[in-house]
């Protein structure tokens, strides 16, 4: 029996709120109630190094983890909890994997620990477009008729 699209849309939404930990969770987002989310109303979540870090550009950042000042571990947590704090107001997100990103990051932070910056970008987080196929992270680009789909479900690095 083929399942409404609008049930297999619903069970999608709840599992990308559910790989959101619970205290970045908002517990009753009024994003319908405000026009600007960015700046002074996304802030009041977090704290002011979260703030610090997620307002620097990409060379302060690079610049902040090289030197030590920050680390791979702090710098990844804080553009995740604003990126889950984003979703929950605008429902921007297709995939989550907080957990993962924050894997690499200690990686990066044991590397540093030993004297050794992995790249010219070491600490940088980013964010990929769900249009690339990464290891066990469903691809759908945001149409519901591709979850759950094996042809956009890459089992393997090629």
């Amino acid at each position: 029996m083929t399942r409404d699209w609008k049930e297999i849309a619903e069970e999608k939404r709840e599992a990308i709120l559910c790989a959101i930990p619970s205290e970045w969770k908002i517990s009753s987002p009024p994003a319908e109630e405000v026009e600007d989310i960015t700046g002074p109303y996304i802030e009041q979540y977090l704290s002011p190094k979260e703030i610090e870090i997620t307002n620097t550009d990409a060379v302060g950042i690079v610049e902040k983890a090289k030197s030590g000042a920050w680390s791979a571990v702090e710098i990844t947590k804080a553009f995740c909890h604003r990126a889950a704090l984003a979703h929950q107001l605008t429902n921007c997100l297709h995939e989550i994997f907080f957990d993962a990103a924050l894997k690499d990051a200690e990686a990066l932070d044991a590397l540093y620990a030993e004297g050794r910056a992995t790249s010219a970008l070491h600490g940088l987080p980013i964010s990929l477009k769900d249009q690339f196929h990464v290891k066990d992270v469903e691809t759908s680009m945001g149409y519901v008729g591709w979850i759950g789909s094996r042809l956009f479900r890459l089992e393997r690095m090629v």
